[in-house]
C-alpha cells in the first residue's frame, strides 16, 4: 500500500563526501541528484505528497561560504528540475522558508525563485506563522498570542479558510484575515447559539466587550483584542463592525422568511456585514463604497448556498431559511421537509433553490474584479469550491435534508493548485 505523503529529512551530505576523499561542498551536489531521484521514484510509486526538510536553523552556524554554496544549490536544483517535472506531471513546487530565523549577517542568501514565477510554474513561498506575525507588524508577546488564538480558532472550526489565508494570502496580511475570520465566526456562533440562560450571557457579554472596542487587557476576549487591532490598523470602517453586532443581537429570534424581498433584507442586516468584518481588512484603509457594493453580491450567494446546505440542521432547530412563497409556489408544507419527503414537489423547490443560488452565482463573480490582487487566487478558489458543493447540492436532491454537503482536504488543495494553474 502507498502512503500519500512521505517526508524526508536530508542530512549528512558533507560527511559522505568527506569519507569519500572529496570536499565537503562536493557531496551537496550528489546531494541534489539524490533529491532529484527520490522526487522520481516517488512520482513513478503514485505517491501524492514528498516533503523534503533541507535545511534547519541550526545550519546557519556552518561557515558563511558552505551556506551560500548550499543554496545556490537549492536554486539550481529547482530551476533546473522543475520543467521536466511539471511535464511528467501537474507538479507544483512549494518552498517554506522563515526569514525571521535566518541570521543578520545571511539575510540575502535564501534564493528568491523569481524565475520561476515567471516561467509559468507556481512557487508558492510558505511564510512561518511567526514570520508573517512580524510581515503584519505584530509585537509584543500578548498581542501574537491573541493573533495565535485567532489562527487556532479557525484552523479548528473550518480548515478551508485556514488553508486558504495561510496558503494564499501575502504574509503581511494573513494575521489580520484570520483575527477578522475569527472575530466573524465566533460572533456568528453565539448568535446562533440559541436563549438559554448561559448562552444569553456569553452573547451579551461578547457584544458588549466588542462594542468597547479596546484591543488592551481590559478585554477579556483574546479574538476581540486581536480584531480591534487589525481594525484600526488595516483602517477598516468600524461601522461594519457595529452592524454586525446590532444584528447579532436580533439573530436568536430569527426563524425564517416569508418572501424573497425579506430574504434580502436579512442579507443587507446580518450578511453583508458578517463578510465584510473579515473581507474588508484585505484593502489597506478599508473597501470603497463601489467595492463593497460588489461584495454585497457575493454575500447573497453565499447565504443562498449555507441556507441551503444547512436546511436539514436549521429546521432541527426551529428555522426555515427559504421563502414561505417559494414553499406554497411549489405546494411544499413545513412538515414535508422537516421529515425528509423525497416527492416530486420538494424536489421542484430544492431545484427551484439552486437555480436562484446560481443566479447569485453569476454575479457573485464580480468579485474577481475588485478583490486585492493578493486575494485574488483565494477568492477564485473560493468561488470553484462553492460551485462544486452547489453542484453537490443540487445531485443530492432531497438527501440534503438529511446530510449537508462539505469538502474534504484533497478538493480544496486541487481546488487551489487549479486556481493557481490560472
Amino acid at each position: 500500500m502507498t502512503p500519500s505523503h512521505v517526508a524526508c529529512i536530508l542530512d549528512g551530505n558533507g560527511r559522505w563526501a568527506q569519507a569519500r576523499g572529496m570536499v565537503r561542498f562536493a557531496g551537496h551536489s550528489h546531494g541534489a541528484d539524490a533529491a532529484r531521484r527520490t522526487v522520481e521514484a516517488a512520482d513513478d510509486m503514485g505517491l501524492e505528497w514528498l516533503s523534503m526538510y533541507v535545511f534547519s536553523t541550526e545550519n546557519w552556524a556552518r561557515p558563511a561560504p558552505e551556506i551560500a554554496v548550499i543554496m545556490r544549490a537549492i536554486e539550481r536544483f529547482i530551476d533546473v528540475n522543475l520543467e521536466s517535472w511539471h511535464r511528467r506531471v501537474p507538479s507544483r513546487f512549494v518552498a517554506g522558508h522563515d526569514t525571521g530565523e535566518i541570521p543578520g549577517r545571511h539575510r540575502g542568501l535564501p534564493p528568491s525563485f523569481p524565475p520561476l514565477r515567471q516561467s509559468g510554474h507556481a512557487v508558492i513561498m510558505l511564510a512561518t506563522w511567526g514570520t508573517a506575525l512580524d510581515a503584519a507588524g505584530i509585537g509584543g508577546e500578548r498581542q501574537r498570542l491573541d493573533y495565535t488564538r485567532c489562527a487556532h480558532f479557525i484552523r479548528d472550526r473550518d480548515t478551508g479558510p485556514y488553508i486558504g489565508a495561510r496558503v494564499l494570502g501575502p504574509p503581511a496580511v494573513q494575521p489580520h484575515l484570520l483575527a477578522g475570520l475569527a472575530f466573524a465566526n465566533r460572533t456568528d456562533d453565539l448568535a446562533d447559539g440559541g436563549n438559554s440562560v448561559l448562552a444569553q450571557a456569553r452573547r451579551v457579554d461578547w457584544l458588549a466587550q466588542a462594542r468597547r472596542g479596546v484591543s488592551d487587557d481590559s478585554c477579556p476576549y483574546p479574538i476581540i483584542r486581536a480584531y480591534v487591532n487589525s481594525v484600526t490598523v488595516r483602517g477598516l470602517c468600524r461601522s461594519w463592525m457595529l452592524r454586525l453586532l446590532d444584528a447579532a443581537e436580533l439573530e436568536p429570534d430569527f426563524a425564517g422568511f416569508a418572501s424573497e424581498a425579506e430574504f434580502g433584507q436579512y442579507v443587507d442586516r446580518y450578511t453583508w456585514p458578517l463578510l465584510m468584518c473579515s473581507a474588508g481588512l484585505q484593502y489597506q484603509g478599508g473597501p470603497s463604497d463601489e467595492v463593497a457594493r460588489t461584495w454585497r453580491a457575493y454575500a447573497e450567494f453565499a447565504q443562498r448556498l449555507d441556507f441551503l446546505n444547512d436546511l436539514g440542521a436549521d429546521l432541527a432547530d426551529g428555522r426555515l431559511c427559504l421563502s414561505a412563497d417559494a414553499l406554497t409556489l411549489h405546494g411544499v408544507t413545513r412538515s414535508d421537509l422537516e421529515q425528509g419527503r423525497d416527492t416530486t414537489q420538494v424536489r421542484a423547490l430544492l431545484q427551484d433553490m439552486c437555480a436562484r443560488a446560481r443566479t447569485s452565482l453569476k454575479e457573485a463573480r464580480a468579485v474577481l474584479e475588485v478583490c486585492d490582487p493578493g486575494q485574488l487566487v483565494a477568492a477564485r478558489s473560493l468561488l470553484i469550491l462553492q460551485e462544486r458543493q452547489l453542484d453537490d447540492i443540487q445531485h443530492s436532491g432531497a438527501r440534503i435534508l438529511r446530510r449537508p454537503v462539505g469538502f474534504h482536504r484533497p478538493t480544496m488543495v486541487r481546488t487551489i493548485l487549479s486556481a493557481l494553474r490560472r
